[in-house]
């Protein structure tokens, strides 16, 4: 039924575009004077109705093109090539004439001296260097569509149902408006709240640090950055969108964007507000350290997740049902010539209630195991306010000051409860526990980092100097209250023990830390540099903990637990000194680098328990080499490998040696003697992008190696309960392999299909009951999209296969594989007199988990819309989530030695009824200066 179903829509979208979109043009390109082939020359083709873009294709070798699959009506075709004038060719396709041939279109070399000049950049794809740019005009056809709508049509990205983007096979970090900064470096807030219809180029590239960017030496730290460029007309006017819904079940949406620019100055302000799981804004945490409680009364540590989570109706977090409210504003302005100012401030409320329950298996060395069902249900809420600066000031044309900063304020209230019931496999089955769970965690957090960078260039080309200033500054204040009654038995089922740990802990978190570098370079011959650097860091941190015992005859908190209660104080300073070597040839360019790193870590714990203080003072010496070399085959093909090394030090929660017994069956403890731990990593990297037929292929390939990994050990305390402790080990490692395809169809125009196939393989280490104990995580992921656009319709399939294989080397450990399948389907068309029906599926397939938890979900959604008045700015729609009622969420996560299934409640089906209007006012005119009437106008001579 399901696979019917999500047949109907490709068959549906096949069966529209062949009956509407089989009209062909086709013809050749050659020089009028020379009679040669233009071969790469760009071909579109264009409605005479609006300008929309039908297709677009570039010549092959003999200057030869074909466009297929064009609907009915009446086009011009625009040939362009760099250096000629555009050809323009009227055109039609009818029942009777479905095949025009255009013979040889003979382009004129273009040389001309004009009084005004306005050049239209109609060419659908560019690449420059390591940039590629898609024309937006060229992809979109939806009139509602925003920015991540039209993301979802470019070859070689991909949009996944969390507005989480990949491009060229990796995740995007930065999301620009026109090369800035927009509301920080969110991503969701630009792509969800800007509209299609603003954007005129779409760039993707690698960013590099501001520094590396000005010493043209690469620091290791590119991230895969998308730039939103405005059309020209959009920099001086009035644009936004507002939209207000309600429906049953008491569902709302509300959604606001508006936009003043003014040339340099540039305000825009959001807000939202709903509770239908619809997330506009990426949330970070400011306010837990590495102490904090978490929503599960089982678990022993690091877990990993190796199922997914199932999309919810509302298409936002899939577990759980949130309210999140929202409202930021972002201001860009250029005070002067000199002074380039940005910042944002964005505050977000965010409510969260889930009911979940789950199965979880343990296994013990010697065979034995336990089973767990936990019912539980949590409620969360938090408040943050995020502030983002930047300001350049160029001082002049040799030395400029950049200041950044981010401060994020946060408080959370955060209340839990369960019930749980464990079953023991040791001998024969039995109830051996049963535990019920209740807590509340209040926490307020400030986190601030800033950075201060003055560059100073020379006027022997190559020779920079850099001196930044790095600080940060972090405080935590919780208060947590847990309430754990616990009865065990044996296997006749008579109660052994009764405990019962009433406790509140107070804890004061603080961290304080600089950085000052600086950075020298010098040119050693042609497109040769060689650089210097220093670096000293300094860090402070300090974890006050007080935990306080239930006492029942004044009803209050007040006895002291000394065992519990300690002052931890943390230093952690390091010089590093190094050089790097970087020659740039045309094809290639490689970069060899040294650095030598002395550290030190001091530890001071004050124990209540004994009022004796406990110092540890230790040094490393560390070598850092890394390397890089970017081979560009051609334009569009690159091969880039790099190898870094760096160290990671333990933080304070990992250091403090205080027991934590907010979950009296999982104890959990610091390690003083913790050292340093030493990653290696290896990356190989290949993409090519053709830009004649568009197709794109990327693949990336790593290794991981951890030296001193800082991992968990596992040991009984007593009859019920175990202690975590985090231990220096070796031996852990990881490899990865990424292959991403992005194949446009030539015969459906408008069709692009993207195949992504990853393998991860890791092997982790840990020590469990006294035995080290290597847990081996192997996971395939096959996925695809396909995407299928015409001027009335648009159609999206995507699916994936997710298989997950864990063993464990201790006797008794057990073994498990399970897969994950999840197959999606949307579809919308534009009928006549402004009406459209959208409409999308979800069909997830759960196999090898426990039983009642290998479950098939079917969630289906479909809106229908009118736009409304003249100007078609007011839409009216109207939609039902979730049709079906079938929407759960399912997910498996696997630990050192368990893994646990879990459902969760999801937003239940509903329908909403929602108006949308846009503002659509007219761009202003740029005020021009007044021309002397003594002075002739100015010609302007321009070469195409």
């Amino acid at each position: 039924m399901r696979s019917l179903i999500l047949s109907f829509f490709l068959l549906l979208a096949y069966s529209i575009s062949y009956s509407q979109s089989n009209g062909i043009v086709k013809g050749k390109l050659v020089d009028t004077a020379l009679k040669q082939s233009l071969s790469a020359a760009t071909v579109s083709v264009m409605s005479r109705n609006d300008s929309s873009f039908a297709g677009f294709i570039m010549t092959d070798k003999k200057g030869m093109f074909e466009i297929r699959s064009l609907s009915m009506g009446d086009y011009f075709l625009m040939a362009s090539y760099t250096g000629y004038e555009n050809f323009i060719l009227n055109f039609s396709i009818s029942k009777e004439k479905k095949t025009v041939d255009a013979g040889e279109l003979n382009m004129q070399k273009r040389f001309k001296t004009l009084e005004g000049v306005t050049v239209t950049d109609a060419v659908p794809v560019r690449i420059h260097g390591d940039t590629i740019s898609f024309k937006v005009e060229a992809f979109n056809s939806r009139p509602d569509a925003t920015v991540e709508d039209v993301l979802k049509k470019l070859p070689g990205i991909q949009v996944q149902k969390d507005g989480t983007i990949h491009a060229m096979g990796e995740t995007v970090q930065k999301v620009y408006v026109n090369g800035k900064e927009f509301f920080g470096n969110d991503p969701k807030i630009a792509t969800k709240n800007l509209t299609a219809d603003m954007v005129d180029q779409i760039q993707v590239y690698d960013d590099m640090s501001e520094q590396a960017k000005f010493t043209k030496i690469d620091d290791g730290s590119r991230s895969k950055t998308i730039n939103i460029k405005l059309k020209k007309n959009m920099n001086r006017g009035d644009f936004g969108r507002f939209t207000a819904g309600g429906g049953t079940g008491e569902r709302y949406e509300g959604n606001l964007s508006y936009n003043r620019f003014r040339d340099d100055q540039k305000v825009s302000v959001v807000g939202s507000a709903n509770n239908t799981n619809k997330q506009s804004y990426s949330f970070n945490d400011a306010s837990s350290s590495g102490s904090s409680t978490q929503f599960s009364q089982s678990g022993s540590g690091g877990g990993f997740s190796g199922g997914g989570m199932n999309a919810a109706p509302g298409g936002g977090a899939s577990n759980g049902i949130s309210i999140p409210k929202s409202a930021g504003i972002n201001y860009n302005d250029m005070w002067g010539s000199k002074i380039d100012f940005r910042t944002s401030y964005f505050f977000a409320n965010s409510e969260y209630f889930l009911n979940q329950n789950s199965f979880k298996k343990y296994s013990f060395p010697g065979d034995s195991s336990s089973e767990a069902i936990t019912n539980s249900n949590a409620r969360n809420e938090n408040n943050s306010h995020r502030v983002n600066a930047r300001w350049e000031f160029n001082i002049d044309s040799a030395n400029s000051l950049l200041y950044t900063a981010n401060l994020n304020i946060q408080n959370s209230d955060n209340a839990y409860t369960d019930t749980s019931f464990t079953i023991s496999n040791a001998v024969n089955n039995y109830l051996a526990l049963t535990a019920t769970a209740g807590r509340n965690d209040v926490r307020n957090g400030i986190n601030y980092s800033g950075e201060l960078l003055f560059r100073r260039r020379f006027r022997v080309a190559g020779r920079t100097f850099t001196l930044g200033w790095r600080n940060g500054f972090y405080e935590n204040d919780a208060n947590n209250r847990s309430f754990n009654p616990i009865t065990t038995y044996n296997s006749s089922g008579a109660i052994v023990n009764y405990l019962n740990f009433n406790q509140q802990n107070l804890q004061l978190a603080e961290n304080n830390n600089n950085t000052i570098s600086a950075s020298y370079t010098e040119p050693a011959g042609k497109n040769k540099l060689i650089e210097f650097n220093y670096a000293y860091s300094g860090g402070k941190n300090i974890s006050d903990k007080k935990t306080y015992d239930y006492n029942p005859v004044s009803s209050k908190y007040d006895l002291v637990n000394l065992f519990q209660t300690n002052y931890f104080d943390y230093r952690n300073t390091s010089h590093r000194i190094g050089s790097n070597y970087r020659s740039q040839k045309t094809k290639y360019n490689y970069q060899l680098g040294m650095a030598v790193q002395q550290s030190e870590l001091e530890t001071k714990s004050v124990k209540a328990v004994t009022g004796k203080d406990t110092t540890i003072s230790q040094r490393f010496v560390n070598i850092f080499p890394s390397a890089n070399f970017n081979y560009t085959i051609s334009r569009a093909k690159n091969i880039r490998v790099y190898y870094r090394g760096r160290t990671n030090a333990p933080n304070i929660s990992q250091l403090q040696d205080v027991p934590d017994y907010s979950n009296p069956l999982q104890i959990k403890t610091g390690n003083a003697s913790l050292k340093q731990e030493f990653i290696s990593n290896i990356n190989l990297g290949y993409s090519t992008y053709n830009p004649k037929s568009f197709n794109f292929f990327s693949a990336n390939i790593s290794f991981n190696t951890t030296g001193n990994k800082i991992v968990n050990t596992i040991d009984s305390v007593g009859a019920v309960s175990v202690i975590i402790k985090p231990e220096n080990l070796n031996g852990s490692y990881s490899t990865s392999g990424m292959f991403t395809f992005g194949i446009p169809f030539k015969k459906m125009r408008g069709a692009n299909l993207n195949i992504s196939t990853m393998a991860y393989y890791n092997r982790d280490v840990s020590r469990i009951y006294g035995k080290r104990n290597f847990t081996k995580l192997m996971m395939i992921n096959q996925s695809f999209g396909f995407t299928y656009s015409k001027p009335k319709f648009d159609l999206g399939v995507a699916g994936s296969f997710v298989y997950n294989k864990v063993n464990y080397a201790f006797q008794g450990g057990t073994n498990t594989e399970y897969f994950k399948q999840s197959w999606s389907a949307d579809f919308s068309y534009r009928f006549k007199n402004n009406f459209f029906i959208i409409t999308d599926l979800d069909y997830f397939i759960n196999s090898g988990r426990t039983e009642g938890f290998n479950q098939n979900i079917l969630s289906w959604n479909i809106a229908l819309a009118k736009q409304v008045f003249k100007n078609k700015a007011g839409e009216i729609k109207l939609t039902a989530y979730d049709i079906l009622n079938q929407s759960k969420g399912i997910n498996r996560t696997v630990g050192d030695n368990y893994f646990d299934d879990t459902r969760s409640n999801v937003v239940p089906r509903f329908f909403l009824l929602s108006f949308t209007y846009t503002l659509k006012q007219k761009a202003l005119r740029k005020p021009q200066p007044k021309q002397d009437p003594k002075q002739p106008p100015v010609k302007m001579q321009v070469f195409q």
